[in-house]
């Protein structure tokens, strides 16, 4: 199931990279411009995010051409890379 969820999600042209990390940082999966190298400092990056407020779960990282949103659910961590053109 997360593997076609991977699949999906990478098929979006806006998408170009998908991982998903469990709250340890091991990497569960990924797809697209994201590897296990990018693994744990997703995951810190999402628990720190989700402590910032309670309304909401992930933040947003704006480069020139490129947005980074990372996310932190009860279910694994994801960081979601879509260019920005």
């Amino acid at each position: 199931m997360l593997e076609q969820h991977l699949e999906d999600t990478v098929k979006n042209s806006s998408i170009v990279g998908v991982l998903c990390t469990d709250s340890q940082g091991l990497n569960l999966g990924c797809r697209g411009s994201l590897s296990d190298e990018h693994a744990g400092v997703t995951s810190v990056l999402a628990q720190q995010a989700a402590k910032l407020t309670a309304k909401h779960d992930g933040l947003t990282v704006a480069e020139p051409n490129v947005h980074r949103a990372v996310k932190s659910r009860e279910n694994p961590g994801a960081q979601e890379q879509s260019n920005n053109v």
